[in-house]
C-alpha cells in the first residue's frame, strides 16, 4: 500500500526536513513539495493526493484556507512553530498536529496514525455504497454492516462515534466497530434527543457523557474533543436546561 502525499511549506528548512523523514516511511510515496499553497492547488487538478503534510502560516493563503479548498477525503497532518493553531487545527480533522521544530519519532507517530488509517479504509473499499450500512429500527437499536456481517447495537450501549474519513467507528464499553459510512448519515438517522454531534469528527451518546469542560469531554475512561462549532448547542442541550441553580 502506498500513500501519495505532498508538502505544503514555505519554510524551506522544514520541508527539507519533512521530506528526508517521509524517505524513511515506507507506506509514503511522495509527489511533490510546494512552498506555496496556489501551487500546489493547481497541481492537485491533474494529480491525486491522499495526504497533505501543510504549515499553517504561510504568504497568500493560510494552511486552514487551504484544506477548506481540498476534497473532503484529502487528509492532513499540520506542522507549525505555533502550538495556539492545534485546537482549529483537530476541528478541521486533521490526523496529528506536528509543532516545530519535531523529531524523527514524533514524526513517525503522526505518520502510524496516517498509515492505520488508510489500511482501515483499504479494508472497506468493497463496500462503496455508504447508504446501505445503517439500517435504523423504531425501537432502541440499530443494525451496521461491518466486515460482511450485520451487527446489532442498542442505543444504550453506544458511547460515541468517532469518523475517520469515509468510515466510522463506533465505541461500546465491549468493543469498538467499523462501518463504511460517514458521520453526516449517522447524525441524519439517529435520534437526536439520545446522540449529539460534539465535533466535526464525533458524536456523542448524551446519556453516557460523565462530565464535560469547554475543550473535552468525558466518558467512562475516554476523552473526546468538543469542538468551537458545536459547543454552544451541547451546553444548552446538556448543562443549560438541567443545571441545577442556587
Amino acid at each position: 500500500m502506498k500513500i501519495n502525499l505532498a508538502i505544503v511549506d514555505d519554510d524551506h528548512i522544514s520541508g527539507e526536513i519533512a521530506k528526508k523523514f517521509i524517505a524513511k516511511i515506507p507506506e509514503f510515496d511522495l509527489k511533490g513539495y510546494f512552498d506555496d499553497p496556489i501551487s500546489f492547488l493547481n497541481f492537485t487538478k491533474t494529480n491525486d493526493i491522499d495526504l497533505v503534510i501543510t504549515d499553517i502560516e504561510m504568504p497568500n493563503m493560510n494552511g486552514f484556507e487551504l484544506v477548506k479548498a481540498l476534497p473532503e477525503s484529502t487528509s492532513l497532518i499540520f506542522m507549525t512553530a505555533h502550538r495556539e493553531f492545534a485546537a482549529e487545527a483537530f476541528d478541521l480533522d486533521g490526523i496529528d498536529y506536528l509543532v516545530k521544530p519535531f523529531s524523527f519519532e514524533r514524526f513517525q507517530k503522526a505518520s502510524n496514525k496516517a498509515v492505520e488509517y488508510y489500511k482501515s479504509k483499504k479494508d472497506f473499499i468493497s463496500t462503496p455504497d455508504t447508504s446501505t450500512n445503517i439500517y435504523q429500527s423504531e425501537n432502541d437499536h440499530f443494525f451496521i454492516k461491518t466486515d460482511s456481517q450485520f451487527v446489532k447495537l442498542e442505543y444504550s450501549e453506544v458511547i460515541f462515534m468517532e469518523a475517520m474519513k469515509d468510515f466510522v467507528k463506533i465505541y461500546t464499553p465491549k468493543n469498538t466497530y467499523v462501518a463504511y459510512i460517514t458521520l453526516k448519515i449517522l447524525e441524519e438517522q439517529l435520534p437526536s434527543e439520545i446522540f449529539i454531534r460534539t465535533h466535526r469528527s464525533f458524536i456523542a451518546n448524551m446519556k453516557r457523557i460523565d462530565s464535560l469542560t469547554q475543550t473535552d469531554i468525558k466518558i467512562l475512561d475516554y476523552t473526546i474533543p468538543l469542538g468551537n462549532l458545536f459547543k454552544d448547542k451541547v451546553f444548552e442541550t446538556l448543562v443549560d436546561k438541567n443545571l441545577i441553580k442556587r
